[in-house]
């Protein structure tokens, strides 16, 4: 299980942030049909897109492929696999992030099939702002798999400082914030075994389930 190490808001946060059949493709991706290259405002025509169909919509992500080359050769590897497909959004917490990246839809984890991608956090010198996509991990600095989430907030203190190795951000959201916002205004619980979430040192569980039906890479 990836889980990624937060700190409270107010001080340290001491949870972690971790880490059915697939829907077919064309059911799955209907949430995102229609998107275009062409129809996107992106910072480098040379960056791949990403499309992230839920079931609370589109979500369209401009990857950084310049800055974060391993970190997105790693999730185009696990997208192209569809090993992204039908997986839950398992732990939800507004105004922080929303998780996603490897619980089924009958709350089991899959298990990573590539090895660890090297922490690239501090050598992109990008910023877990609100919108911006970013690899959950362990406490190691280099453990991150198929786990990601989608940052709620300008979380600063994710990034690279002092000791800290900070959480690689890979990507952004260039069109679907609203679909963020639907998807982090879910209600939450705290976790208790049998739900499709993870322990977590606050209710970050969420009450119906939200699915990452399909990540299709352009």
């Amino acid at each position: 299980m990836r889980v990624l190490a937060t700190l409270l808001l107010a001080g340290l946060l001491t949870g972690l942030l971790a880490g059915c059949t697939a829907p077919s493709s064309s059911t799955a991706a209907g949430a995102c049909d229609g998107v275009q290259r062409s129809s996107l405002t992106l910072a480098s025509a040379t960056h791949s897109v990403a499309l992230l169909a839920t079931s609370k919509g589109c979500i369209v992500a401009e990857l950084f492929d310049d800055k974060t080359p391993l970190t997105v050769a790693n999730f185009r590897t696990y997208a192209n696999e569809t090993a992204f497909d039908g997986v839950l959004f398992h732990r939800i917490i507004k105004d922080f992030m929303v998780q996603t990246g490897s619980m089924a839809q009958d709350g089991q984890f899959r298990a990573a099939t590539h090895p660890p991608v090297k922490n690239e956090a501090a050598s992109s010198g990008l910023k877990n702002a609100a919108y911006t996509l970013s690899m959950a991990r362990t406490q190691s600095a280099d453990s991150a798999t198929n786990q990601f989430f989608i940052n709620h907030a300008d979380n600063t203190f994710l990034d690279p400082s002092g000791s800290s190795a900070g959480y690689a951000v890979f990507g952004t959201v260039v069109k679907g914030r609203d679909v963020v916002d639907a998807i982090a205004a879910t209600p939450v619980e705290a976790y208790a075994p049998g739900k499709h979430c993870q322990p977590d040192s606050q209710p970050s569980c969420p009450t119906t389930d939200i699915v990452l039906q399909t990540v299709r890479i352009l």
